[in-house]
């Protein structure tokens, strides 16, 4: 499929975007996820909110995967499922070039989930990551799982190998379909580029699942494993900042890939005669860099307040290029 995509998007980027709407609703498919998951899959793709009426139940979400309250008022584009459920995408205006692509397999994932279950059941892992869930429901969803008071979530991707110990679950996040899986202890080989989350209470685990995204965004750019543990208050300021035009991050972006690799050594070593070692270059020729960027930064790098600086920046820089890849 991901060999197809590539080959469109060379001679159609229009078919290659439909060919991407059908792959995400299938992982979503094959993940067996829950129809609140499947309405979160739509409104992060189509990127307004989205809404399924299921019988009594309204399913409201925002693009960024918050569960909004209020009513379905409006001429939306919809599509009826089956006995009586409908499907919408709250786009004001002209439509989009794949809105009636997702409509569709919005539907279809539904039906089909439909289909499968004659109600759909507490997605126990679901829960537990949901920030909107009440305590309640998070307590009532660790003890059907027998959780240790020890945990943290790790993110994976969907189609990646399932060598993780612990209950999973597929959720769909504005940065793909994901998995998302609680473990009580560093067990199991982690597929390449997983994120891991920070350790706490199973009533922390909606806190630990951002920081499991936040970590698996920056492994996208290394092809590894990143542990948000490893990064402390750093982290949390960086995924306060998320999103965000940042200057100290725009003028990082517009550094050349040796440039950047010069900084971050210059930041990371005790020394310049140690960045030298690392890189493999001559002292007096990082010296030089090293004043070359303090003029372009504006700072200098290896300052305590500039490594501080340098450091938040590139976590940012770090994010974006993670969203791209």
């Amino acid at each position: 499929m991901q060999e197809l995509v590539g080959r469109l998007t060379a001679l159609d980027h229009e078919a290659s975007e439909a060919l991407k709407v059908v792959s995400y609703f299938d992982a979503l498919i094959a993940g067996n996820v829950d129809l609140e998951t499947i309405v979160r899959g739509a409104a992060a793709l189509s990127g307004v909110p989205c809404g399924l009426r299921h019988g009594d139940t309204l399913i409201r979400v925002s693009p960024a995967g918050c569960r909004l309250g209020g009513t379905a008022d409006g001429d939306w584009p919809a599509i009826d499922v089956v006995d009586g459920d409908v499907a919408w995408i709250e786009r004001a205006g002209a439509p989009h070039a794949n809105d009636a692509m997702v409509l569709e397999r919005f539907a279809l994932a539904v039906a089909i989930s439909r289909a499968r279950r004659r109600i759909a059941p507490e997605d126990s892992v679901h829960t537990l990551i949901s920030p909107e869930r009440t305590p309640d429901e998070r307590a009532a969803a660790a003890a059907r799982l027998t959780l240790s008071s020890r945990v943290r979530a790790v993110a994976t991707a969907a189609t990646a190998p399932r060598t993780l110990h612990g209950p999973s679950t597929v959720v769909a996040t504005p940065h793909g379909v994901l998995r998302a899986t609680i473990v009580t202890a560093d067990s199991g080989d982690a597929p390449p580029e997983t994120g891991w989350g920070t350790w706490g209470t199973r009533a922390e685990l909606p806190e630990s699942w951002d920081a499991a995204l936040f970590a698996r965004r920056l492994a996208r750019t290394s092809g590894e494993t990143v542990d948000a543990e490893h990064f402390g208050v750093l982290g949390t300021a960086a995924r306060a900042l998320d999103g965000t035009e940042h200057a100290d991050a725009r003028a990082l972006a517009s550094l050349d890939s040796r440039t950047l690799s010069v900084a971050r050594a210059l930041v990371e070593s005790e020394s310049i005669r140690a960045a030298s070692l690392a890189l493999g270059l001559h002292h007096s020729t990082v010296q030089s860099r090293h004043e070359s960027l303090i003029a372009e930064l504006g700072y200098d790098p290896r300052h305590p307040r500039g490594r501080a600086r340098f450091m938040l920046a590139d976590l940012l820089q770090r994010l974006s290029a993670g969203d791209a890849g």
